[in-house]
């Protein structure tokens, strides 16, 4: 792990197609209840620590999926 990806953390959303996207957590809570009210979004996992957004992505894929 680099020194720029240590201390990253990322969380996600499943939209109502199937798709399943991440985003980075700047600890800005009224991200996540954008996301939460949304009627795109069926499903949303709070913030998690990923070195990557490959990483994150299979993350948010096992807690949603």
């Amino acid at each position: 792990m680099d020194k720029l990806s240590e201390g990253l953390e990322w969380w996600g959303y499943r939209h109502i197609n199937g798709s399943f996207h991440v985003k980075r957590y700047f600890f800005d809570p009224g991200d996540l209840d954008e996301a939460m009210e949304s009627p795109f979004v069926k499903a949303v996992t709070t913030p998690f620590p990923a070195t990557s957004r490959s990483e994150a992505i299979r993350i948010v894929t096992q807690r949603l999926g």
